[in-house]
């Protein structure tokens, strides 16, 4: 994961609306944080969203309200 960051070539994008979450439990919260950095430096200024929780069903529920919601949002224009 950490090379993948740190090698992502941002400009292949095809989309700008990205929404990234992770809970603060989980160990790849660095590297999550590290390629949000990247994608905003790159232009396309995601969503990231930190939740109370691990990388588990009880985490992924809660991100979804705002992260899914305000993505499908920006997407549609509404």
């Amino acid at each position: 994961m950490t090379r993948f960051v740190a090698d992502f070539d941002a400009s292949t994008l095809s989309s700008t609306s990205i929404t990234m979450t992770c809970g603060t439990g989980e160990e790849n919260l660095a590297n999550n944080r590290a390629m949000a950095r990247t994608l905003t430096r790159a232009g396309s200024a995601p969503q990231f969203l930190e939740f109370r929780d691990g990388h588990n069903h009880t985490g992924w529920r809660d991100s979804l309200d705002p992260g899914l919601r305000d993505l499908l949002l920006r997407v549609w224009g509404i």
